[in-house]
């Protein structure tokens, strides 16, 4: 079969996935080229909203998500799955994004069936194996079983070359996070209770996300100190879509519901959230795509983690690490929010590109499906 007559396969599992893989299916399309979403629904909810959100439905659905479900446990069955996809749908390109268990299956799956890999979001690094876990190991992992590489920013480059990966497969593309973005806030935001009072608050509007895996022993500790540091704030009120894993829904319950100045709301679908982001005076995140999305609304951002694969938006301004020592958590938010009383939040430059990564990404897989044909 003519290589430029064979669909380009994205795989998509998760909401991150989901959302930054999106404006590549829609610039697929918008050039008539022949594509193949397949999902394979580790985050069964979560990847549904933003996909229906963006008019995308799967052409494979693989319907992997169950209750408790292990990394280890999603990949055994994801791998199978996606070979058996992959021979069925005999793609020129596969496409995975970022660093969940289903980016590292549909790299390993596209190894296994000898077909051509796409990294999208390549070469971000902590420098250590275990932070975040197991989200490090499986970016570098997919990174060397890849042939393109799309890496957000220059120092993501830099990080593959130093790997050994061939400068000649790395692209700097920007990250299709804000691609997504830009595309959100072109919407209306949708109908939501708890988006309407956080819009309506006329004081300090705050954002708190966690999900980390490697915080959710850390939960009880980091919530309570949220809990007291809004005693200390009285005109803030707090948003938290809750992460629906049980583990995480529970803390969160146990920590925060009933506080006055505390909407606890489930996930809100993505454009909802984009709109809420685009009016928080403060964003408290333990997640990457949150640090990148505050980049392009110029929002400031407390990340509650020791380390960050994104170290860009550090040193450009937008972030402080807080760390997970609620201690230095509550320090971090404090002296966040000084700066922005002060009109001392300056950031410099916009680290993760222009919101249209996708296009750039799409021109080279364009170039290599023609040279195939």
């Amino acid at each position: 079969m003519n290589p430029a007559a064979r669909p380009v396969a994205l795989i998509i599992g998760t909401r991150p996935e989901a959302i930054k893989l999106a404006p590549l299916v829609l610039e697929l399309r918008r050039r008539s080229l022949p594509t193949a979403v397949v999902a394979t629904a580790q985050h069964r909810e979560l990847m549904d909203d933003v996909l229906q959100g963006f008019g995308i439905v799967p052409d494979i659905d693989l319907d992997l998500m169950r209750p408790g479900q292990s990394p280890a446990e999603v990949l055994s069955q994801a791998l199978p799955a996606l070979c058996d996809a992959l021979r069925e749908i005999s793609p020129a390109w596969v496409v995975v994004q970022g660093d969940t268990v289903t980016t590292l299956a549909g790299a390993l799956a596209a190894y296994f069936e000898k077909l051509p890999v796409a990294h999208v979001e390549a070469g971000l690094r902590t420098g250590n194996p275990y932070l975040p876990f197991p989200e490090e190991q499986m970016r570098r992992l997919t990174d060397q079983l890849s042939q393109l590489h799309f890496a957000p920013t220059p120092r993501a480059k830099e990080n593959l070359l130093a790997e050994g990966i061939a400068e000649d497969s790395i692209f700097v593309a920007g990250n299709t996070e804000l691609d997504a973005q830009r595309l959100a806030l072109m919407r209306e935001p949708g109908e939501s209770e708890e988006l309407s009072r956080f819009l309506a608050h006329p004081g300090t509007r705050l954002i708190l996300t966690l999900h980390r895996r490697e915080n959710w022993s850390k939960l009880p500790e980091i919530l309570s100190a949220l809990f007291r540091l809004l005693d200390g704030l009285e005109d803030a009120l707090l948003l938290y879509p809750v992460h629906p894993n049980p583990q995480v829904r529970r803390a969160a319950e146990a920590a925060l519901a009933g506080h006055p100045q505390v909407i606890l709301s489930p996930p809100l679908s993505f454009f909802s959230f984009t709109h809420a982001l685009a009016a928080a005076t403060l964003i408290i995140t333990d997640s990457g795509g949150i640090q990148e999305a505050a980049t392009g609304l110029t929002k400031p951002v407390v990340v509650v983690r020791d380390v960050t694969e994104r170290p860009e938006a550090v040193e450009a301004g937008y972030a402080v690490l807080g760390t997970t020592s609620p201690d230095r958590l509550t320090t971090a938010i404090h002296g966040m929010l000084e700066r922005v009383k002060r009109g001392a939040f300056s950031p410099r430059g916009r680290p993760y590109g222009d919101g249209y990564a996708a296009l750039r990404i799409v021109d080279v897989l364009e170039k290599r499906l023609s040279e195939s044909s």
